[in-house]
C-alpha cells in the first residue's frame, strides 16, 4: 500500500491509499500505565512500544504526563521521539498485521538537502509497533510496516502536488503546474516558503525560518492571557482554547477572541516580513499564485493575505493538505 506521514513539529498527519487517516499531536512522553483503567474511557489514548521502548502518544501523552511537550528542534525529526511518531503514523494507517509499504514522508526546505539521505535512510526499515492498552496489561494490536520504497519531498511541494494532482496522481491543474507559484506553509514551528516554477524548485527563492510558525502565536497568545487574567497556559496547551475562542475559569466561560486576535495579527506581520524579504515585491508580483497551508496557514492565512499584493489563498483543508499531496504524489511515483 502507499502511505503519507507528514511529521510536523505540530501534529502527524497520516494517510493511506487504503482510505485511512490519523492526525495527532506531535507528541510523546513516557509511557507509565493508568493506575485504573475502566475500559470505559471516552478520550483518544493511543500508547505504542517500538524500540524496546514505551510511549504515550499524541493527546494521551499531553494528558498523562506533565513532561510532555513539543519538541522544536530539527534533529527531532531522525531521533528516537521523532521516528516513534513516524512509526505510530504508520501504524494506525495500517490494515494488516503485516503492511508492505511505499511511504512518502517529508523535510523542511532549509533541511532538506541536508537530512533527506539520512531519513530516508531510517524510513526504510522494517518497523515493529506494539499498540498498548491504557493500563498496560496487554498488547491490544501488533503491527509490522515493512517500508520498501519511499520518497522524500520537501514539505511545501506537497500543498502544491494536491493543488495540482487529482486524487489518482494525474494532472488537473495544468495552468498552475505551468506557472510562477509560491507556497507559505505556515507549520507549528516552522515557517516553510518555497518557489516554483513550471514544477521546478527554485533554489533562491525557497527557505525555512525556524520559531516563526504557530508556535510564536501561541506563545504571544500565552502571554496576552497571563497578562489579562494572571492564568499561565502554557503554548501547548492553547489549541482547544483557540478553537473555542474561550477559556473557563471556575466554571466560567470567557471570551478570549480579542486577545487571539492581537496575536495572530502580531505573528502574521512577523510571517510578512519574512515573505517580503525572501520574495521582494518586484519578485512576487511575478507569481501567478501564492498558496497558504499548515496549521498554521489555516489560523493565520486571513491575518495575511491583505499583506501579500498577490492572487492568494488558503488551500482547501491546509492541515491536511502537505500529506495529501504526498499521497497524490506517491499514487503518480510508485504506478
Amino acid at each position: 500500500m502507499k502511505m503519507a506521514i507528514d511529521v510536523g513539529f505540530g501534529r502527524v498527519k497520516a494517510l493511506g491509499d487504503n482510505g485511512k487517516e490519523a492526525n495527532f499531536p506531535a507528541v510523546v512522553a513516557e509511557f507509565r500505565p493508568l493506575t485504573f483503567a475502566s475500559g470505559l474511557e471516552t478520550g483518544e489514548s493511543l500508547a505504542i512500544e517500538y524500540k524496546g521502548r514505551s510511549y504515550w502518544v499524541g493527546e494521551a501523552a499531553l494528558r498523562q504526563s506533565t513532561a510532555a511537550r513539543m519538541t522544536t528542534d530539527r534533529t527531532r525529526t531522525t531521533n528516537e521521539e521523532g521516528m516513534a511518531l513516524l512509526a505510530a503514523g504508520m501504524a494506525q494507517i495500517a490494515e494488516k498485521d503485516h503492511e508492505l509499504v511505499n511511504l512518502i514522508i517529508g523535510l523542511p526546505v532549509r533541511f532538506f538537502a541536508g537530512m533527506k539521505d539520512e531519513y530516508n535512510k531510517l524510513a526504510r526499515d522494517v518497523h515493529k509497533v506494539n499498540i498498548l492498552s491504557p493500563g498496560g496489561a496487554q498488547v491490544k494490536a501488533r503491527k509490522m510496516v515493512i517500508v520498501d520504497n519511499t520518497k522524500v519531498l520537501p514539505q511545501p511541494f506537497g500543498c502544491l502536488f494536491d493543488c495540482i494532482l487529482d486524487d489518482t496522481g494525474r494532472l488537473q491543474d495544468k495552468a498552475l503546474a505551468g506557472g510562477r507559484v509560491g507556497v507559505i506553509d505556515v507549520g507549528y514551528n516552522t515557517l516553510d516558503l518555497a518557489r516554483a516554477d513550471s514544477l521546478e524548485f527554485n533554489n533562491p527563492g525557497s527557505d525555512s525560518f525556524s520559531g516563526q510558525g504557530l508556535f510564536s502565536a501561541f506563545q504571544e497568545l500565552s502571554k496576552e492571557i497571563f497578562r489579562e487574567m494572571e492564568i499561565e497556559i502554557p503554548p501547548e496547551k492553547l489549541e482547544s482554547i483557540v478553537k473555542d475562542q474561550r477559556i473557563t475559569i471556575g466554571g466560567k466561560d470567557h471570551d478570549v477572541s480579542g486577545l487571539i486576535d492581537r496575536a495572530f495579527q502580531q505573528a502574521a506581520e512577523g510571517i510578512v516580513s519574512r515573505v517580503k524579504s525572501l520574495w521582494p515585491d518586484r519578485e512576487r508580483w511575478q507569481f501567478n499564485e501564492i498558496l497558504i497551508t499548515g496549521g498554521g496557514g489555516a489560523l493565520l492565512g486571513g491575518y495575511l493575505t491583505p499583506y501579500l499584493g498577490v492572487q492568494s489563498r488558503i488551500v482547501n483543508d491546509p492541515v491536511m493538505s502537505n500529506c495529501r499531496g504526498f499521497l497524490k504524489f506517491g499514487k503518480r511515483a510508485f504506478e
